[in-house]
């Protein structure tokens, strides 16, 4: 393990069924979870504690697409990162849009993995811990708990202002209910109801300020927030 590597200890799934990539990742300082079907990787139950995912695209053979998307709805807030085959440009197209971050040619894998996994990594813990972001037309200033749209104002709970990072950090990916308790109450004895109640908070306080940032319900699956017209929806100030 590398020596002052503040990514150290930081846990990431790796799927690979020829093992090449596991030992490299290792060896730069995370601990590695190393699973050589990816039926068997998304049956893994440490959710929250994912900081990335690399995902060999000969581990999802023809269904690459939809256990990509999977992959991405289990670990809403993990870059995941694609090994593709090079010069394969409809395989590459295929991760991205299916939730990919980023992908890597298998062949640069010896001298670009590391430095795109720990970029993709820190690009994550960035956003998490942004204390200032803007949604659409909205901004939302986690410190003072004060969403803001031109003139209007709202001032929000801390269990509310974690519900929109929560849901923001996701990037356009479905969280599901006991993930969003997880992070929002530190625990997963929170009643559906006690979630709903603050949803609907949520929505309440949304609707009152823009008609572009909503919140989705996407039955049997979780929630999604949604923003008209905006593909990026965490920006630096």
């Amino acid at each position: 393990m590398l020596q002052n590597n503040p990514l150290a200890s930081q846990t990431i799934i790796t799927v690979d069924p020829g093992q090449t990539t596991a030992k490299k990742i290792e060896d730069a300082g995370y601990h590695v979870k190393l699973f050589s079907d990816a039926f068997k990787a998304l049956q893994d139950n440490s959710s929250d504690s994912i900081k990335g995912v690399i995902l060999d695209i000969k581990a999802c053979s023809v269904h690459k697409g939809n256990l990509i998307s999977e992959f991405r709805q289990k670990w809403p807030f993990a870059p995941l990162i694609a090994i593709t085959d090079e010069e394969d440009l409809e395989q590459t197209a295929d991760a991205l849009s299916s939730g990919a971050c980023d992908y890597i040619n298998r062949s640069k894998i010896e001298s670009e993995l590391i430095s795109r996994l720990e970029s993709r990594v820190l690009e994550s813990q960035k956003r998490e811990e942004q204390v200032y972001f803007s949604l659409g037309d909205i901004t939302v200033d986690v410190k003072k708990r004060l969403v803001t749209c031109g003139s209007k104002q709202k001032h929000i709970s801390p269990t509310e202002v974690s519900l929109i990072q929560c849901l923001a950090a996701s990037n356009g990916i479905i969280v599901d209910r006991e993930l969003i308790k997880k992070r929002c109450w530190r625990q997963t004895d929170v009643t559906d109801n006690a979630l709903n109640r603050k949803l609907h908070e949520v929505r309440r306080i949304l609707a009152d300020l823009s008609e572009r940032v909503t919140i989705k319900t996407i039955y049997g699956s979780g929630f999604l927030l949604e923003i008209e017209n905006q593909e990026e929806r965490f920006v630096t100030p």
